[in-house]
């Protein structure tokens, strides 16, 4: 009022208002809360007349505005609440995962190696796949947790397969590369599963070339990128040596010494001193012990004999190391059997005896350390009666002692194994 007032005595004519109709008008948009002509220069005034005429719409859009803004803060507060409650399961997973893969290695490394520590892990892996299972599916219905999956699927796998599950374990490795493939992830790790995975592959499923091939490619190529990663030198040996076995079984004996060849340049490729020294010198064994085979096939024994000559050495190195590793030693002596028959066979046979007496002393300790392994029993028995086919041909009394030595031997396992 106070503003149409003091412009009604405005002294210059052109800020009065130029009729009392106008005048009249102004002090009807007052009563009406509208914006008077007296104060129309006035940007509060404005605003505060405006706010007053829509006060209804403002007061509903305020409160569709704190209504928005509390249902945000609530929801923004649940996100990172799940969030964090997220990031704890991720981090309780892999202890989980990493617990679980850290105690199946120890079992392989070592629990195994020692004298009834294949019954042993036997009970503990068999014990340990439904936990395994579980947490599979746990992964699963979270999802995003490709990674850890993949890992409890390796494991899976290779308890299947030490079960002689090969259905089972083609079924785990897969699911392996599937959950890669799934992560989209291209790390170092998950790259030594998916070669992991198909150098399984390669053990159960009826036609491996492809899988091994694959293995191979991409661990020599992860090996080339990274030559300090020295795991994928190791997972590239393993495949070689993996399909050496396959092309060996197969009666592909050129190929299979090729790829024995390539698994040994691998290995050789390694400084001695690496910390994957002993998983790398046993994938040479067998390298050596593949390429020896099938260079005995192929008639080249003076080969032969040296691939089963550096075998065993490598398997005197491992032996050294671990004098207790009772699979190591187990080899060892399928290795000197193996060998004798070659050295018989190129008419060696005070080597071929010396080879035996070797591989019956280690076939004598392991059955006093385990006498209920009858893979180790039956080994012996092997060795038992090639000494008395090389033996009886110049003394037969001695060879049929040692015959009836393994007669006996042989009693005893059947009534330990009825059945067998």
């Amino acid at each position: 009022i106070e503003a149409i007032l003091r412009k009604a005595l405005e002294k210059e004519k052109e800020r009065r208002y130029q009729s009392a109709d106008a005048m009249a008008d102004d002090f009807e948009r007052f009563l009406r809360h509208e914006i008077v002509v007296a104060r129309a220069d006035t940007r509060f005034y404005i605003f505060r007349k405006t706010v007053r005429r829509y006060r209804i719409q403002l007061a509903v859009a305020a409160g569709f505005v704190l209504l928005t803004t509390a249902a945000a803060i609530v929801s923004t507060s649940q996100y990172f609440r799940a969030t964090r409650e997220r990031d704890r399961f991720v981090q309780v997973a892999d202890v989980a995962q990493d617990v679980m893969n850290q105690l199946l290695t120890k079992i392989d490394d070592r629990v195994s190696r020692l004298p009834g520590g294949q019954v042993a892990r036997d009970q503990i892996q068999s014990d340990l796949r439904s936990k395994l299972e579980a947490l599979a599916q746990l992964l699963e219905s979270v999802g995003g947790m490709d990674r850890e999956l993949a890992h409890v699927n390796l494991n899976l796998g290779k308890i299947a397969e030490r079960r002689g599950d090969r259905v089972g374990a083609e079924q785990e490795y897969l699911a392996v590369i599937d959950a890669i493939a799934k992560s989209g992830e291209s790390s170092a790790q998950m790259a030594a599963l998916e070669i992991e995975a198909k150098i399984g592959l390669g053990a159960v499923v009826t036609d491996p070339v492809e899988f091994l091939h694959e293995a191979i490619a991409l661990a020599s190529a992860r090996a080339a990128e990274a030559p300090d990663e020295e795991i994928f030198k190791v997972l590239w040996c393993e495949a070689e040596v993996q399909l050496a076995r396959h092309f060996d079984m197969i009666g592909a004996y050129d190929e299979a010494a090729v790829a024995a060849d390539r698994a040994l340049r691998v290995f050789h490729s390694v400084p001695a001193e690496s910390r994957f020294r002993p998983r790398l010198a046993l994938a040479a064994a067998d390298a050596h012990e593949q390429g020896g085979g099938v260079r005995r096939l192929l008639g080249d024994c003076d080969d032969s004999r040296w691939h089963y000559q550096v075998a065993s050495d490598l398997l005197d190195e491992l032996l050294d190391r671990s004098p207790a590793d009772v699979l190591t030693r187990l080899r060892r002596m399928r290795l000197d059997i193996r060998t004798s028959g070659l050295l018989d066979r190129m008419g060696a046979k005070n080597d071929a005896l010396r080879s035996l007496k070797r591989a019956i002393s280690d076939g004598e300790l392991l059955c006093q350390l385990d006498p209920s392994e009858f893979e180790w029993s039956l080994s012996l028995v092997h060795a038992y009666l090639l000494k008395a086919d090389i033996v009886g041909r110049d003394d037969p009394r001695s060879a049929r002692e040692t015959i009836c030595d393994c007669r006996a031997r042989l009693a005893a396992m059947s009534r330990a194994t009825p059945g067998s």
